[in-house]
This record gives structure tokens, sequence and C-alpha cells, in this order.
């Protein structure tokens, strides 16, 4: 009887670690748009001009399933416009690569800017991905001060 119970424990572990590492989408299942989640901070608010400004940033799955996900050279990319102007568009790359993305795992980009010119700017940080055939993309700003 304990040999049962052994192998019953065994079994269910067994399965439960597969549905958690089996992606989702094999099996037709979308995620939500607030299933993930796009988060870009920069270390500071006010920069000198022609400083490196870096922005850090991450897509975030938040559930515990996990996909396989379609993307470009580039998940995460990020422009720039003088606050208040109009926002130039940008150029997404082609969805041409996959990667896996577990529970609770991010896709993270640390990418550096520098401007020139003084004044008040709106940082974009876009993520563009793919899974089956459903496109999700997610758009954070935030403004920073050049002097």
């Amino acid at each position: 009887m304990k040999k049962f119970a052994i192998v019953g424990v065994i079994v269910l572990i067994a399965a439960g670690l597969a549905i958690l590492f089996f992606p989702a989408n094999r099996l037709g299942t979308v995620p939500d748009a607030k299933d993930f989640e796009l988060i870009a901070e920069t270390p500071r608010l006010t920069y000198s001009s022609n400083e490196d400004i870096r922005i850090n940033a991450n897509l975030k799955n938040k559930t515990w399933r996990s996909y396989i996900v379609f993307h470009g050279s580039k998940i995460i990319s990020v422009s720039y416009a003088k606050s208040g102007a109009e926002r130039e568009d940008t150029i997404v790359p082609a969805i041409s690569t996959s990667s896996y993305l577990g529970p609770g795992r991010s896709f993270s980009s640390e990418e550096t800017i520098k401007i020139s010119e003084p004044g008040k700017y709106t940082v974009y940080v876009d993520a563009t991905i793919r899974i089956n055939e459903t496109p999700c993309e997610y758009t954070k700003s935030f403004d920073i001060n050049v002097e």
C-alpha cells in the first residue's frame, strides 16, 4: 500500500511539473493583456545634456503558465520625444524568433540614450511580442529633464 501511495505522489508531482513547464500556448491558451507587465525605470529623472541615460526594462510573465513567445531581434525598445511634441513612429523588428518564457520570468533589457538639447522629454518603452497569432503590445512612458 505504501508503494502505491509513493507512486501516486510521484505521478502527481510529475503531472504538476509538466503542466507548469509545458508552454500553455501549445494547447491554444492565449494570455490576457494583464498576464504580462512592462516595468521601465531610470536611476534618476534629471540629467545633463549628452550624459548617458540608462533605461532598464522588464516584460514579466505574471502567471503560473509558461509560453512560447515570438518576437523580433529586440523585444523591448526605447525612444523619446520632447514633452508635448508628437511621438515619432518606432520601427518594430520583424517577428522572426521564438523564446520560452516560464512562469514569473521576465525578458530584460538595458538601453542607453543620450540627449543633447536641454528640455523636458518623455521616454517611451515598448515591448512587442506575439503568442500564437495574437499580437501583444505594451508601452510605458515617463518624463525626464535634461539640463
